[in-house]
């Protein structure tokens, strides 16, 4: 359908369009999948149109939810209403969300929480952990050495671990 086609890319009349773009304005992507008139979509991305990425991990508070991308970027999205959904920057391994706050697992060990703190749920403690969990109002780390430390809440002995050592 080049007779009112009008290439944005090069100005000229019906050329053909570069990369993963095709279309009457070479605005679109043929097939991203099959790869037919579409170059491979650049690492981590996928799509029609090459703009969704490939998630590690998901998880989900009452109103938000987080992705885990293969980079290790936290992407979330849902209710931002108390910085649940507001990631902040930093390579994390692992995902952990609570009702309205999120924690993640960072390269080095250390835990880093954002989002509603009324209770210090998004206060982690010092240390190493191996693995997160998050619950409503308080989360909990698995240590280096077993020993799961917890923090937030404990309205219910939520945050008073046994002294065991657990393996995951």
């Amino acid at each position: 359908n080049c007779d009112q086609c009008a290439n944005a890319w090069t100005g000229e009349n019906c050329e053909t369009c570069p990369g993963n773009y095709t279309g009457q304005n070479c605005d679109k992507c043929a097939n991203a999948w099959t790869g037919e008139n579409c170059e491979t979509c650049p690492t981590n991305y996928t799509g029609q149109n090459c703009d969704q990425w490939y998630f590690t991990q998901l998880a989900a508070g009452l109103h938000h939810t987080c992705g885990l991308k293969e980079d290790g970027l936290a992407i979330c999205w849902g209710s931002d209403s108390l910085g649940q959904s507001s990631p902040t920057a930093g390579s994390i391994t692992q995902l952990a969300a609570g009702d309205s706050h999120t924690c993640g697992l960072k390269e080095d060990g250390s835990a880093l929480c954002w989002g509603l703190d009324n209770h210090g749920q998004s206060n982690p403690p010092a240390g190493s952990f191996t693995q997160l969990a998050a619950g409503s109002y308080h989360t909990c780390g698995l240590k280096e050495d077993g020993l799961a430390l917890c923090w937030g809440s404990n309205l219910h002995g939520q945050i008073t671990a046994p002294a065991a050592s657990f393996t995951q």
